[in-house]
């Protein structure tokens, strides 16, 4: 019985056979290469380091925030804090934030000068709450009317 039992199992396994099906594929080089492999932790005092520059680099940017706001141009206004909240550091400079938007908003800058412009400030000033009427823009309706019809003479030719 021990016998037959032995051949039915010796039997019943396949082979392991070799076969071309699981070759390693030639993927490309990662740029990471093969930091995962050997990754080491911060030391203290690496990590320290790197806090350091990380607040220089935030009072870096405050800089750049409060020298913006004291300029005139609402395009690079609008523009630096739609880059910030896109890259997710804007908590870090929510006052900073408010107040250029709070300028913006109090300054009644009447039409701005092209359409990403307007539709930037009404969305950045809605996004904080401020109230913004719809038909402050109404003027943007001509322009957009314009473009179509520009656009529809085109393809028309």
């Amino acid at each position: 019985q021990i016998l037959a039992v032995q051949m039915a199992t010796n039997n019943s396994i396949p082979p392991l056979v070799q076969d071309n099906v699981h070759k390693p594929r030639p993927y490309p080089a990662s740029q990471w290469g093969d930091f995962f492999l050997n990754y080491k932790p911060c030391t203290p005092q690496q990590y320290r380091s790197m806090e350091g520059t990380a607040e220089a680099k935030k009072e870096e940017v405050r800089q750049i925030i409060i020298d913006t706001a004291k300029c005139s141009d609402l395009t690079q206004k609008l523009e630096l804090v739609y880059t910030l909240q896109r890259i997710g550091v804007d908590y870090h400079y929510g006052n900073e934030i408010d107040e250029l938007l709070c300028d913006i908003y109090d300054g009644h800058i009447i039409e701005p000068l092209d359409l990403r412009t307007a539709s930037l400030q009404f969305y950045l000033l809605r996004k904080h709450g401020y109230c913004v009427s719809s038909g402050t823009y109404k003027w943007v309706n001509v322009v957009v009317q314009m473009d179509m019809s520009y656009v529809i003479t085109n393809l028309n030719s």
